[in-house]
């Protein structure tokens, strides 16, 4: 489990260096992210693959100017959350 957990925190690495990181559950490359914003500076979000639906929830962020493309209004349903 716990190397399954360094393996999406390279994805989120990846996909903020603009790299097509790998799903560590299904091996496909549809791997996105996004935050629900909760305040101009503060939201959560996750990141998934549109494959398999695995995700990782990220409970707390701090939103910054590069990350305000990825804000959206809900995030995906159905989402499979990996338990750590």
């Amino acid at each position: 489990m716990k190397n399954r957990l360094l393996d999406w925190l390279k994805i989120i690495e990846d996909l903020k260096a603009g790299n097509e990181p790998t799903c560590p559950c299904c091996g496909e490359h549809n791997v996105d992210y996004g935050y629900v914003a909760l305040s101009s500076k503060e939201g959560y979000g996750a990141v998934w693959c549109n494959d398999c639906r695995h995700a990782i929830w990220l409970s707390r962020v701090f939103l910054n100017a590069t990350e305000k493309k990825e804000i959206r209004d809900n995030l995906p349903r159905n989402l499979i959350l990996e338990k750590w």
